[in-house]
C-alpha cells in the first residue's frame, strides 16, 4: 500500500467513524445582560432558559424595554455561541478528536510528500548528470 493510499485510507476511516456516531451537540450555557444591568438572559442548549427583567425598568416605555430585553438576550446568544465554539474545539468531543486525527493526517501527508518530492529531486539529479557526460 503507498502512502498517499493510508492517508486516504485513513481519510476514511476518521470519516466514518463520525458518521457512524450520533452526534449530539453538547449542552452549554451562555448569560448576558443589558448595559444598566437591568434586564438580564440566560441561554443553554441553544434556546433562551431564563430572563430577569428588574421591576422598574417595566416603568419605561415598550420600545426602551425591548431594546434592553434584546440587548440582554442577544448578548446571552453570544455567550452561548463563544462557549459551545470552545467546547467544540476541545479533543473530548467527536469534532475534536477529528481535528486532531486530521491534524496528524496533514503532517503524515507533509512528511510524505517531502519524501517523493527529495526522491524526484534526487532522480532529476541524476539523469541531468547522465545528461551531461
Amino acid at each position: 500500500m503507498s502512502d498517499v493510499q493510508g492517508m486516504f485510507d485513513s481519510l476514511s476511516a476518521a470519516a466514518g467513524r463520525v458518521s457512524q456516531n450520533s452526534f449530539t451537540v453538547p449542552t452549554v450555557e451562555g448569560a448576558g445582560a443589558s448595559e444598566d444591568g437591568t434586564v438580564s438572559a440566560r441561554v443553554a442548549g441553544g434556546k433562551l432558559v431564563e430572563l430577569r427583567i428588574d421591576a422598574h425598568t417595566m416603568q419605561r416605555g415598550n420600545a426602551e424595554v425591548a431594546d434592553l430585553v434584546m440587548t440582554a438576550v442577544n448578548a446571552a446568544i453570544e455567550a452561548h455561541a463563544t462557549a459551545l465554539m470552545a467546547t467544540l474545539q476541545t479533543s473530548t468531543t467527536d469534532f475534536g478528536k477529528l481535528r486532531g486525527e486530521l491534524a496528524q493526517i496533514g503532517e503524515q501527508a507533509q512528511r510524505s510528500m517531502e519524501s517523493h518530492l527529495e526522491a524526484m529531486r534526487q532522480m532529476l539529479d541524476e539523469a541531468t548528470e547522465r545528461a551531461e557526460r
